[in-house]
């Protein structure tokens, strides 16, 4: 089989070439950002949403370690006055988490190659 060349078909040489000076520019430099009352307010409203927000999860992890009495006083004690580890034994005897915890296992990664799978048609349709 003989090679042909692109000029022989008809095209151009492939060959490009260019000026450094056309192609330079000189880089930026980031320049301090000014501090100002209302970034600063942001800044203080968006600490304590997230502060906000991690309140249920600081419960949660503080409830496990009570005894169901505990859980529902009033007002709510943050630190538990008898902790109790055992929760967590118990709470694996009595429900099948680890079965529940392979079935998502399962399930995320059956949906992850279906999702692959389907977004290549997209892809595909995206390119031509």
């Amino acid at each position: 089989m003989e090679s042909t060349s692109r000029e022989s078909l008809g095209g151009e040489k492939m060959e490009a070439t260019f000026s450094k000076k056309e192609n330079t520019r000189k880089a930026k430099t980031k320049k301090a950002e000014k501090v100002t009352p209302g970034g600063i307010l942001v800044i203080i409203l968006l600490t304590l949403l997230a502060l906000i927000t991690l309140v249920p999860f600081i419960w949660m992890v503080s409830a496990s370690f009570k005894t169901n009495n505990e859980v529902f006083t009033i007002p709510i004690q943050w630190i538990p006055k008898s902790w109790h580890p055992e929760n967590y034994s118990v709470i694996w005897e009595r429900i099948p988490l680890l079965t529940f915890f392979k079935n998502t296992l399962f399930l995320s990664i059956v949906i992850t190659i279906i999702q692959l799978f389907t977004s290549s048609f997209a892809a595909y349709g995206f390119s031509k």
